[in-house]
């Protein structure tokens, strides 16, 4: 068939892990993926299913939001827990609610379709693929003509929809789930044109476009529909988005070949490839560096000037960016390419592993805590905690993103997964009473706390050094709780070493996306700083310089989270591919097609440095050798 040699075909565009929902990959604490050998086979096993018809497997299923199944579930009330919730018994989390007002709005997924579509138009069967209607309907949608004052009104929802607070009547099923990406990738677009809010949700879109499209590819959605489907795949900077938005197109049209159908789709196809282009190219969107804040390098200052339409209608007439200051002598080599001067470095598989697999060290600190407290219970072995682990985590993470911000603390969080990680083990019985189990959690975050949960790799502190003295700026960007600023990194002895730390618990902001804006402004005044102190880099004289993107590097092990996230900021990345440790493993291929020059796999810090001291403080790229 024609579909299975498109899907064949396209396997080699975006990869399986690439094909999950970003927040239902598993991670450790920490923001690292677990290895092949940290995370037991039966887990992986068990996480496995079909994604995109006729296309390849993807592992992870398992650990799939609860809540994303077809209509709402009471296993994961996502973001219907509210503050008052805190302190309540263990057993109480499943049944406490939030209170009307944060449940509840007077637009439900209906009214959306409705408004967007037409309520006419949606209830006569195949008009939504007409052309006519198509062509019709495009003029309100893209010409400018959507009312305002109905705009308006659906603000409150549109809020309540990226904070993740849509639940019951409807929203979590198939059409419910394309009225959020309406709400999120294109009302935002016209309630906040011309601001930051305007790609305040753009995760959050994707997050709802790739789960959708993993399920059923765009079988079964009317061609209007499955256009805004697609839509925040093509709004995304995040190179492997628009490729599995170009997959997706494939298979489709081999789909409809296969049952003789007419094709479609076709000016999506070329739109997206026109979005593609300019990400392959500069790694991001230009013409929002000024409303995002982001300063721009002279080729994107040439592109704004000629800037497509479509890219000037998200902000506004006259795109525009933030002008670079003149370069200076010793800002860039002869070639006038960049010079590192800010370092930035994940945690967790790339300055330190832990010091044994998750499961073993929750189940030894579990047996230790209920021993000295009296209690003579079994306590599930480390295989076995582990194996339920990942999807404790996931289910955790998918009710509270981002470790709980803004809605628990960090050791709150921490809590439910391990208590749902026992209890998922059978023969813990002791997990299901709240006394016993806070003795044995309590151990267990403790522990976490200190360095016995974890191995410093032995590259650290002589690249830190060296690094140090050279003058870089060096940051730790990560995804996790306070628990790493406050304990883990003092307990380390690594705190003293950087300039500062971007925690996205803390922050609110996360890897691959607006933790690296952060990194950026904060690198900026580290920079200033160290200028003022006059601690400049080797081969760097006087004068107060900006910190420009290509001027980062950031190192990480994390394909995905720190190599596409880097570049799509315009840094330059480095993965660290500690393929011999337990829990350290490059997630993704970094050398598949689309994959940028900059981001270069290596084998310890002790390479970067290397790369760095033969180039004179050049990045070498995956092209170029040294």
């Amino acid at each position: 068939m024609a579909a299975a040699g498109a899907a064949v075909a396209l396997r080699g565009l975006p990869s399986a892990e690439l094909l999950l929902p970003r927040a239902a990959r598993v991670l450790l604490p920490g923001g690292s993926p677990p290895s092949s050998a940290a995370f037991s086979k039966k887990a992986a096993a068990g996480a496995t299913r079909a994604v995109l018809p006729a296309a390849a497997a993807a592992a992870g299923a398992a650990f799939r939001r609860a809540h994303r199944r077809g209509a709402a579930t009471s296993a994961c009330p996502f973001f219907q827990l509210n503050s008052s919730c805190a302190g309540r018994p263990w057993s109480s989390w499943s049944s406490c609610r939030a209170t009307s007002s944060q449940a509840s709005v007077a637009q439900g997924p209906e009214t959306v379709l409705d408004f967007w579509f037409g309520a006419q138009q949606r209830a006569e069967d195949g008009r939504l693929s007409e052309e006519g209607y198509l062509e019709e309907r495009g003029r309100i949608w893209f010409g400018g003509a959507t009312p305002t004052d109905e705009l308006a009104g659906f603000e409150p929802v549109v809020r309540l929809a990226g904070e993740g607070g849509l639940q019951g009547t409807g929203w979590n099923t198939r059409q419910g789930m394309l009225a959020q990406i309406i709400l999120l990738d294109q009302l935002t677009r016209e309630i906040w044109r011309g601001t930051a809010d305007a790609f305040r949700f753009d995760e959050r879109c994707c997050e709802l476009a790739i789960e959708i499209l993993a399920a059923d590819g765009l079988d079964g959605w009317e061609t209007a529909e499955a256009q805004f489907l697609l839509m925040p795949l093509m709004h995304s900077e995040v190179l492997s988005d628009h490729e599995q938005l170009e997959a997706a197109l494939a298979v489709d049209a081999a789909q409809r070949r296969d049952r003789g159908l007419a094709p479609r789709l076709q000016g999506v196809g070329a739109f997206a490839a026109s979005h593609q282009a300019v990400i392959r190219n500069f790694g991001r969107y230009p013409h929002r560096n000024s409303v995002l804040g982001r300063l721009s390098t002279p080729a994107e200052l040439l592109w704004v000037e000629e800037a497509p339409g479509w890219a000037r209608s998200q902000v506004g007439q006259t795109a525009t960016a933030v002008q670079q200051p003149a370069v200076l002598e010793g800002f860039c080599d002869e070639n006038q390419q960049a010079i590192v001067r800010l370092i930035s470095l994940d945690c967790t598989g790339t300055l330190f592993e832990w010091s044994a697999s998750i499961g073993e060290l929750y189940s030894r600190a579990a047996a230790r805590a209920l021993r000295a407290a009296g209690f003579t219970e079994a306590v599930p072995d480390g295989e076995a905690v582990m194996a339920a682990f990942g999807p404790a985590f996931a289910s955790t993470l998918a009710c509270w993103p981002n470790f709980g911000y803004g809605k628990v603390t960090g050791k709150e969080f921490w809590a439910r997964v391990a208590r749902d990680a026992f209890q998922a083990c059978h023969d813990a019985p002791w997990a299901h009473d709240d006394a016993r189990f806070t003795v044995a959690f309590e151990e267990i975050y403790r522990t976490f706390q200190t360095q016995e949960a974890y191995r410093l790799f032995e590259d650290v502190f002589p690249f830190m050094h060296w690094a140090s003295r050279k003058g870089y700026v060096l940051a730790c960007v990560s995804n996790t709780t306070d628990s790493y600023r406050d304990s883990i990194l003092p307990a380390m002895g690594l705190s003293g070493m950087i300039h500062f730390g971007i925690y996205s618990a803390v922050e609110g902001a996360e890897k691959p996306g607006a933790a690296f804006d952060l990194l950026l402004q904060r690198g900026q005044t580290a920079f200033l700083q160290q200028q003022q102190q006059q601690q400049q880099p080797e081969g760097l004289e006087g004068g107060e310089l900006l910190l420009r993107p290509d001027q980062v590097l950031h190192i990480g092990d994390h394909w995905r989270k720190d190599g596409e996230g880097a570049l799509s900021h315009g840094f330059h990345a480095a993965l660290v591919d500690r393929s011999t440790t337990t829990t350290a493993a490059v997630d993704g291929d970094p050398s598949r097609p689309g994959a940028g020059k900059t981001v270069v796999r290596v084998s310890s810090l002790l390479e970067v440095r290397a790369r760095l001291e033969q180039t004179g403080g050049r990045w070498v790229g995956l092209t170029e050798t040294l």
